[in-house]
């Protein structure tokens, strides 16, 4: 029964580390082993095997992970459309700038 606690744990703070380092594809891996997990936690909380308080204490602390990883994400997300709008601004600038030396060549 404290097996998938443990494991419930282990994962939390795997993913809150990934999150940390912005590894994001570790971070994805990690999502595909939550929900199997989650679904162990409530088969033995259903079965009479866990309390409700570990198991409140467990979906409490994925979902502020969630709301923390969506948060960053979002952030990440922003920046990353920053600099990209910030290269099409200097790819522009550096073929405006062969262009008039182009002509300038002719």
């Amino acid at each position: 029964m404290a097996e998938v606690l443990a494991q419930l744990d282990a994962l939390l703070a795997e993913l809150q580390s990934a999150l940390t380092d912005q590894a994001w594809d570790a971070l994805a891996a990690g999502n595909d082993r939550v929900r199997p997990l989650l679904e162990g936690m409530l088969a033995e909380f259903e079965a009479g095997r866990l309390s409700e308080a570990a198991v409140r204490d467990r979906l409490e602390a994925f979902q502020a992970f969630c709301d923390q990883a969506q948060g960053q994400a979002e952030t990440a997300r922003d920046s990353a459309r920053q600099a990209l709008e910030g290269m099409q601004k200097n790819r522009k600038a550096a073929r405006s700038y062969q262009d008039v030396s182009d002509r300038r060549s002719r």
